[in-house]
């Protein structure tokens, strides 16, 4: 991302909506858990999509080109959403429409005193959300300029706080809790998208042999560079009893070490001159066959 684009995102707000709660809570809620999990795997581009899947598993997936699409498209984060499912219309033009609908509801119900026509006047003043033509993901990259690639990640644009404050009469909370909720319900429909897409690729997976076993299975490779498959499970397995005699083998010599100090200094010439001959009194030390030792006089 160019600095260009970091200076044009609500950085803080943009944080917010990735947390539905306060992530220090101990009170733990499967469905808040999944709202995160998702939000920020679509922010930093690690959905499991084919192109993961191929980089990490390529002796089961042969390639990362979509399976919904009649064109060799690489199916990474974006293109799940842009995707036209062998259709002819660009996803991207209904996703902005769903939007800024959205986004002219919520403003509606904070505000139902003002105008919809003032409304929507000022929503289409911010031109990250006019849909004007289909443009390619990987080319957005290089642009100077945030696109709406970068609000489907989860971005928050300055220019659309500063539009939302405007029609808020410059109430700050109010309008930082309008974008958060238009946020939470935009990526409903993103789920919903990645979700049908899952349904599709097992579907495809069942077809080929790919089970979920294979697909837990970690591969690795030997000396020879030829490929392995390791069962987790019984890799960890292995791996704790293998760290507990370790721990065991470094604390026996720990003691033992421990146990040699402690003689050589009730043995040494200062002790003995110091504290073995107190009138009739002699200290001795009993070593035990074990290594343990004990003072009696």
């Amino acid at each position: 991302m160019t600095n260009t684009k970091c200076r044009e995102i609500d950085w803080d707000l943009t944080f917010k909506t990735k947390h539905p709660s306060k992530i220090t809570s101990d009170i733990t809620n499967k469905e808040d858990s999944n709202k995160r999990s998702f939000a920020l795997k679509l922010l930093c581009e690690e959905l499991p999509t084919l192109s993961k899947r191929y980089i990490h598993k390529p002796n089961l997936y042969s390639s990362s080109s979509c399976i919904l699409c009649e064109k060799l498209v690489e199916e990474n984060n974006m293109h799940v959403f842009t995707c036209k499912r062998k259709g002819q219309i660009d996803p991207i033009k209904n996703l902005t429409n769903k939007f800024k609908e959205i986004l002219i509801e919520k403003i509606k119900k904070e505000e139902p005193g003002i105008d919809i026509k003032i409304i929507k006047k000022v929503v289409s003043e911010v031109d990250i959300l006019n849909y004007t033509y289909e443009k390619d993901y990987t080319l957005s990259k290089n642009y100077s300029d945030l696109s709406f690639f970068d609000v489907i990640k989860g971005f928050i644009p300055n220019i659309l706080v500063t539009k939302v404050k405007k029609i808020c009469r410059n109430k700050k909370a109010k309008a930082n809790k309008i974008i958060i909720d238009v946020l939470e319900e935009f990526q409903k429909i993103l789920k919903q998208i990645w979700k049908e897409r899952c349904d599709k690729v097992i579907e495809w997976e069942i077809k080929n042999g790919i089970t979920n076993k294979d697909k837990r299975t970690r591969q690795i490779r030997n000396d020879k560079r030829t490929k392995i498959q390791i069962d987790k499970t019984s890799n960890i397995k292995e791996g704790n009893l293998h760290i507990s005699k370790m721990m065991e083998k470094i604390n026996f010599q720990r003691k033992q070490k421990q146990k040699e100090e402690d003689l050589e200094f009730f043995t040494n010439e200062i002790f003995l001159n110091t504290f073995t001959y107190k009138g009739n009194n002699l200290y001795k030390i009993k070593i035990f066959s074990d290594g343990d030792m004990a003072i009696s006089s």
